[in-house]
């Protein structure tokens, strides 16, 4: 069932572009009912008549397809650190050369509970755990996202519903290097075995450094747009 989401405006809304700006926090433009999606951050506020004008960091070719789909608006969306997503859509008016000066936004929303994201993984894509007993699990990913991980359970590998594991790595074949993201503490959640062995299982981070969910959000966003260009949408 959809929610209803929270609405914010005002002081609060301006409170909350100040604290994005000052933290540097990336998050994803979009161009609404297109497939095109950059990942770029708020740069600052410049003073306008009325209202302030946000200046957004410019990424690389936005500008003519900015101004080609100028009626659609663009959309921006922010993760906050407990995984709760926002977003507010706005428009360009002007576009320099190192920014985009945008209109404030009449306001932001936010979803009342998380919603994680999630990616089908690249080929190679691994992922490496411990268990309590010391033995190290390494499988296959099929999917990922900031709230967890689904991977292919190896044959005469046994894990249990509920277990908990340590040290998780998971490993991203990314052009000619690996990305690399390390989650303390995570939960097997769902367990889905098949006859003769293997299955599916999926595991939800607990404890996840700001700095690797900050990297990883990033990551989801550029496969996103991978993917996008592998399928000859974008």
């Amino acid at each position: 069932m959809d929610q209803t989401p929270e609405r914010i405006d005002s002081h609060q809304m301006l409170e909350m572009l100040k604290e994005w700006i000052h933290l540097r926090r990336l998050c994803k433009m979009s161009i609404p009912k297109t497939p095109y999606v950059w990942i770029t951050m708020i740069l600052g506020l410049e003073k306008g008549e009325v209202t302030p004008y946000l200046i957004i960091d410019r990424v690389k070719g936005e500008g003519k397809v900015i101004a080609r789909y100028q009626s659609h608006g663009l959309r921006f969306e922010f993760l906050e650190k407990n995984g709760v997503l926002c977003w507010f859509e706005t428009r360009a008016i002007q576009s320099r050369s190192s920014s985009i000066l945008t209109e404030l936004p009449e306001a932001i929303f936010r979803l009342q509970r998380r919603r994680y994201v999630r990616v089908s993984a690249r080929s190679g894509t691994e992922i490496f755990f411990q268990r309590n007993n010391g033995s190290i699990v390494n499988a296959k990913v099929k999917d990922y996202g900031l709230g967890g991980v689904s991977f292919f359970i190896p044959l005469l590998t046994h894990v249990n519903l509920g277990e908990l594991v340590s040290e998780v790595q998971l490993k991203i074949p990314f052009e000619n290097r690996w990305k690399q993201f390390r989650i303390p503490i995570s939960k097997i959640i769902r367990l889905e075995r098949m006859e003769g062995g293997g299955g599916v299982c999926v595991l939800e981070f607990l404890d996840i450094p700001e700095q690797e969910k900050e990297q990883m959000w990033q990551s989801i966003f550029q496969e996103q747009r991978y993917q996008l260009r592998k399928t000859g949408k974008l």
